[in-house]
């Protein structure tokens, strides 16, 4: 079977072909800008100062540099990571985030001083 127009000639295992490569290059796409946006430290391996730590908690440090890490795990009380996490949650007018983990995590261990 062919699909014919005026001057193209296609047949149904070119035209299948074609809408396959078409799919995975939009699909490879949006699958590495949601990774990039999402998560961009991706642990998983947490420390031990970070094991006891509910998993919410985890994946929280999962989006803070490594000096942040230290201070969220080990100096930090369940307080101080509630009220982190809080202010990296915590959205602008135009729905941007007004800040990052870390500078979540940065504004709380200075207050806490």
């Amino acid at each position: 079977m062919s699909i014919q127009k005026p001057g193209m000639k296609l047949t149904l295992s070119q035209f299948i072909s074609f809408f396959i490569f078409m799919n995975s290059i939009c699909f490879a796409d949006n699958t590495k800008h949601d990774l990039a946006v999402n998560v961009p430290y991706e642990r998983h391996n947490y420390r031990e100062e970070c094991r006891d730590l509910p998993m919410s908690v985890r994946r929280f440090t999962d989006k803070l540099n490594e000096s942040n890490l230290k201070i969220f795990c080990s100096q930090f009380d369940d307080n101080q990571r509630e009220k982190a996490m809080q202010l990296a949650s915590q959205k602008d007018k135009s729905g941007n985030l007004i800040m990052t983990p870390d500078q979540a995590v940065e504004k709380v261990a200075k207050e806490g001083k």
